[in-house]
Parts: C-alpha cells; structure tokens; sequence
C-alpha cells in the first residue's frame, strides 16, 4: 500500500514542475529565433559598438534594432537558423526580441559606458570578457559592487577611478 502524498510535496512537485517549464522556455532561445552568436561577429572583426549603438549614445537602442542587422545581413539566409529567423523578421518588418540583456544594474546604480569606453579606453571584454566565445546570447548577471571596487583599486594612476572608489555618488543615486 502507498503511503499518502502530502500536501507540501504535492505542492513543492507543482513548484519544481513550473521553475523547469521557465527555465527551459527561458533557455530554449530567444522569441525571434535568433540565437546571436558573438564569437562569429568578434572573429569576423565587427566592433561591438556596430551592434550596440546604445552603449555610447542614450538615444539609440542597447540592443540591435532590426535595421541595424539588416544593414549587414543583406543576402539570402542559407541554411544558417539565425539568419533565416533575420530574414523572416525582416520580410515581417518586426523587430527582433532580444532576451533580457546580460549584465543587470539595480536601479539605484548608475553606469556611464562612455565614461568606461571614451574616457578610460576599456575595451568591451574587460566587463563584457564572456561574449567573446558566446554562440548565443549570454545568460543574465546581475552587475556586483564588488567586481567594480576591484577593477577601479586596480587603477590607481586614474582620478575618475580613486573618485569613485571614494564617494558613494559617484555610482549610488
């Protein structure tokens, strides 16, 4: 004879049930169908500010918009999945639906990419070091104080680096 199923295990069964059906429709792919590979566009010498316009101008989109792609991928899809999906968006005229975008700030965090970029010549990979072998959009990760505190104590030779290191403003707001 069975023993009886009880309420919490039937209840926590459900849980572990819904997390995995998440994760999976999470995981499985982006809604547009297109998995971005950046190590192909890193090999193929694409600087990243060609795709990721936002970055350095607050006016345009982080994340390409569906011109931005087309503006290089002009010629018939073959049998590349990515680009066939390209190719159906733009034949639709719908923009691609990225994934949430990997790296996440909290919302009293302030973070100047031009600051980074222009003014101390960081390159991408420094914070952004995982894309360079990613064939698919990268998994989110929340931005950390303390990797932040680490690099900007490893320049001491920088102002704006001591300058935030010290004053709580420079980046809580």
């Amino acid at each position: 004879m069975r023993a009886p199923v009880s309420g919490p295990a039937v209840l926590g069964a459900l849980a572990a049930g819904l997390f995995g059906a998440v994760a999976v429709a999470t995981w499985a792919g982006p809604p547009s169908g297109i998995r971005f590979n950046h190590a192909a566009h890193l090999r193929a010498k694409i600087d990243c500010t060609s795709c990721h316009l936002g970055v350095m101008d607050p006016a345009e989109a982080r994340l390409p918009l569906l011109e931005t792609c087309t503006g290089c991928h002009k010629d018939a899809p073959g049998a590349n999945p990515g680009k066939q999906a390209l190719a159906r968006l733009a034949a639709e005229g719908a923009e691609p639906r990225w994934p949430v975008p990997s790296v996440r700030q909290p919302d009293h965090v302030f973070f100047s990419h031009p600051r980074h970029v222009d003014v101390a010549k960081l390159e991408c990979t420094v914070c952004h070091g995982e894309v360079v072998n990613a064939t698919e959009p990268p998994r989110t990760r929340r931005m950390s104080m303390y990797a932040c505190e680490g690099c900007h104590a490893r320049h001491p030779e920088s102002a704006g680096a001591t300058r935030a290191r010290f004053d709580c403003l420079e980046c809580h707001r």
